[in-house]
């Protein structure tokens, strides 16, 4: 068992070094690989439980393929090429990999932050073709529509709800908007199905989101101070919170403590979780707190198995 506790700090932050991850491959849009950032092999245990199916489809016909989650992905007949440009025929395979739960991103590393702001996620998803090894993209004047289950009223469509991005840099991952994208909230167009849907049209093979600001009239730094066993090489911490579909790393370190990249909501409840590999054994945390500079709980790391870890996961509001 591992202890740590939440305090007001006053340190430098620094970013990670790129060779201290674990690649994992699983997605980017140029080398077919996904970089998930977490240290030691947590990456690598976690990634065979995020939501990831992979079809066999003929290139030249259109497609209705659905997700394990129920995304709903319509792929237009010959609508992919090689990375000559040339078409390609006979089957393909699509790869379809959802995060639509808080979970899911912290599985595979993914905060709801876009341009240093905290974002509120509809849910996130990736796609990739391949024929043979050979990564493919998507045809000139090609697009795929992707629907996202929605449940909610379509008479409270969140303001400001925009399409984005994934982007992967040396030390993270981050959301840029599509300019001059459309989301829209409505029902699926595949045939004999009446749910509503967020859509999108997806035109390159990268991850896509759906995200509206966060609002709050108060916001403040989050320091949280840790022992020596717990750092930067062999953790991962999160903040997800309760009332939102929202997620931000606590991932600037420096010797002593994290602290989250940005300004969080003041006063807000979340469930803090952290996940530790320390000599080959796996620690993991859930504590619920609330948001502020200065918090005196104690935080107490267990050790926990990775399907433990992932019931943790899966049980997040």
């Amino acid at each position: 068992m591992i202890l740590l506790f939440l305090a007001s700090l006053c340190f430098t932050a620094c970013k990670k070094e790129y060779d201290e991850y674990t690649l994992l491959e699983t997605s980017t849009e140029s080398s077919g690989e996904v970089i998930n950032f977490m240290p030691g092999s947590l990456g690598e245990q976690l990634s065979p439980s995020v939501p990831t199916i992979t079809l066999n489809i003929e290139a030249a016909e259109a497609c209705e393929c659905q997700g394990l989650l129920g995304t709903n992905v319509l792929i237009p007949e010959n609508a992919f090429v090689d990375q000559e440009g040339l078409s390609v025929d006979g089957i393909i395979d699509v790869e379809i990999i959802e995060a639509l739960t808080k979970g899911d991103l912290i599985r595979t590393n993914r905060s709801t932050l876009a341009n240093g702001q905290l974002m509120i996620s509809s849910g996130g998803v990736f796609l990739k073709a391949r024929k043979g090894e050979e990564l493919l993209q998507l045809a000139e004047g090609k697009e795929i529509r992707i629907e996202l289950p929605f449940t909610g009223d379509p008479a409270t469509q969140y303001p400001g709800l925009k399409l984005y991005t994934g982007v992967t840099t040396e030390t993270g991952f981050d959301w840029e908007e599509v300019e001059d994208s459309e989301v829209n909230i409505g029902e699926t167009q595949v045939i004999g199905e009446t749910d509503l849907k967020y859509s999108f049209n997806f035109s390159s093979t990268d991850w896509y989101a759906c995200l509206h600001p966060y609002q709050s009239s108060q916001w403040t730094d989050f320091n949280l101070a840790t022992p020596s066993t717990i750092n930067d090489k062999n953790s991962a911490l999160f903040l997800s919170f309760k009332d939102q579909f929202s997620l931000v790393q606590i991932s600037e370190y420096s010797e002593g403590g994290f602290s989250t990249p940005i300004q969080v909501p003041a006063g807000v409840e979340v469930t803090l979780i952290g996940l530790a590999e320390i000599d080959g054994q796996f620690y993991a945390t859930s504590t619920d707190i609330s948001l502020a500079e200065s918090i005196s709980e104690a935080i107490v790391f267990e050790s926990m198995t990775i399907e433990s870890i992932n019931e943790l996961l899966d049980s997040l509001e």
